[in-house]
């Protein structure tokens, strides 16, 4: 058991890097299923989102470094549980969508997902008992000590080897953007671990900015832009847009509207049609009150767009291709809040507010 423990435990360090690289390249869909359940603002929902995939790279790194072996097995079973605990709660209330444990990698269901997480426990469990700390490198030689010293880094880069492979291969998307944050995600974390596996690990101003990277690397490549990374003025054409005002888009040049324009085959789109929706719906926004734009497709493509059962049906107009480009400048989403045909406010789908839009739909004189 004790040989088997040496081994469970850095293939479970890998597994939890794996998991939070794979919950990275997708953290805008984890944030919006964290926010789907109604608990927390859409704001509160992504730190959530971004404190526990940063927490599962902490968890990961320290189990391969072989550091503070009590402390991490049961932080790990914890983590586990108390995932396992909240897919009871999704499963009990009919969830049935991927609960993104794994990001878009693998499509979980709430069932499937606790099996895996009883799974990882009873591993957990055994390298609990049955593992132990790193031992000391005193007296070692030099070549055996590199060895040591160097394991816990490269393994590091085999979850980001398979996440890369799998990439290229089509087995799931990653583009230019997911490639090198993720790579410079998993760079800070191996730095972390490299620090552990020195003499120096017991020191505290050693260990807290360990301890801190992943949360402060996570918050630099995503976080910063989805709370913080706010841009006032989306590029748009005003004056394209203000002659469809006057024509095709004249319903929706009267009153207060939330005119969000997407494009079918944009992902993006999607992860904003679903959290205007959801933010329409938590708070009994007026259904009037919200529109949808898109480029002139045919019927049945644009059905195809409303994939998920989060994103609601608003009135919606097509207009020409051409006019759609011209508008966004071939930048979508774009969500425009409109009060008698005067652009408010603007947003793309990371810094949709939802304080703004409720203030602004509710807004009276």
């Amino acid at each position: 058991m004790k040989s088997l423990a040496r081994w469970l435990k850095p293939l479970l360090g890998m597994f939890f890097v794996f998991s939070a690289l794979s919950k990275f390249i997708d953290l805008d869909k984890l944030y919006i299923y964290i926010f789907s359940f109604g608990f927390f603002s859409l704001d509160f929902s992504v730190v959530i989102g971004w404190g526990f995939t940063a927490f599962e790279l902490l968890l990961g790194m320290v189990l391969l470094s072989g550091r503070w072996h009590r402390l991490a097995s049961t932080l790990g079973v914890l983590l586990l549980a108390g995932f396992t605990v909240f897919l009871a709660y999704a499963h009990l209330i009919g969830r049935t969508d991927s609960c993104h444990c794994m990001g878009e990698l693998m499509e979980l269901n709430p069932v499937v997902s606790m099996l895996k997480n009883a799974v990882l426990i009873a591993l957990m469990l055994i390298v609990w008992r049955f593992g132990q700390d790193r031992v000391a490198l005193h007296g070692v030689s030099r070549s055996r000590k590199s060895l040591y010293i160097l394991h816990a880094p490269v393994a590091m880069l085999i979850p980001e080897a398979l996440l890369v492979l799998g990439g290229f291969s089509g087995w799931w998307h990653m583009d230019y953007y997911d490639l090198w944050y993720s790579l410079v995600l998993v760079g800070c974390a191996a730095m972390g671990a490299l620090l552990l596996s020195h003499s120096f690990w017991k020191r505290w101003y050693v260990c807290l900015p360990v301890v801190l990277i992943p949360f402060v690397a996570i918050l630099v490549l995503d976080a910063y832009v989805a709370l913080f990374g706010r841009n006032n003025e989306e590029p748009f054409n005003a004056e394209v847009l203000q002659r469809q005002l006057n024509g095709p888009l004249q319903d929706f040049s009267q009153g207060r509207k939330v005119v969000a324009f997407y494009s079918r085959k944009c992902n993006y789109c999607r992860m904003a049609s679903q959290k205007v929706s959801m933010i329409q719906q938590r708070h009994n926004l007026p259904f009037e009150s919200f529109a949808n734009v898109f480029p002139g497709v045919d019927t049945t493509d644009v059905e195809m767009f409303f994939e998920s059962d989060q994103q609601q049906h608003y009135a919606q107009l097509k207009i020409e291709p051409d006019t759609f480009l011209y508008i966004t400048y071939g930048q979508f989403p774009l969500v425009l809040l409109l009060q008698d045909g005067q652009v408010i406010q603007t947003y793309s789908h990371s810094d949709i507010s939802e304080k703004e839009i409720c203030n602004f739909v509710t807004y009276e004189k």
